[in-house]
């Protein structure tokens, strides 16, 4: 015979359930956040998240294409943390990547907490990446 549970957020009472196949449904914290740029001036930065006053930034997804432009050598793309908006200094590399033409890269439910007090900033070494960052915000934690 089975054990009942309930399990329960204790300050709102929020639950979670089960379907009828023994599932655990839960949902995210927050819902993502989708911007997108095509990289198109070489060594520039694209800034994907601004700073939000007592807010943490959680990057979820990055999906990217390198078109038919990209030259013989693979482009490099470098994703960062950066204390100004659009600025080439580099605070964090979060990861850095080669990617050869028409190559895709998808890299999904990377749940990394980047913190607040920063930008979530790309750029690249060709002008022919498309490039798209999914991710949240949430309160600024201790932990």
């Amino acid at each position: 015979m089975p054990n009942r549970v309930h399990i329960a957020d204790p300050t709102n009472d929020t639950a979670v359930s089960v379907s009828s196949n023994g599932e655990l449904h839960t949902a995210p914290l927050h819902h993502n956040q989708s911007i997108h740029y095509k990289l198109d001036t070489i060594n520039t930065a694209y800034t994907f998240a601004d700073i939000q006053t007592g807010k943490e930034m959680h990057l979820e997804n990055i999906l990217i294409y390198a078109n038919k432009g990209v030259g013989t050598n693979d482009a490099t793309v470098t994703i960062y943390t950066s204390l100004e908006a659009n600025s080439l200094v580099v605070k964090d590399v979060i990861m850095e990547f080669e990617i050869p033409k028409y190559g895709t890269r998808d890299l999904i439910g990377l749940n990394l907490k980047l913190g607040g007090g920063v930008y979530l900033n790309a750029k690249t070494d060709d002008n022919d990446i498309f490039l798209t960052m999914m991710g949240y915000y949430s309160d600024e934690s201790s932990d």
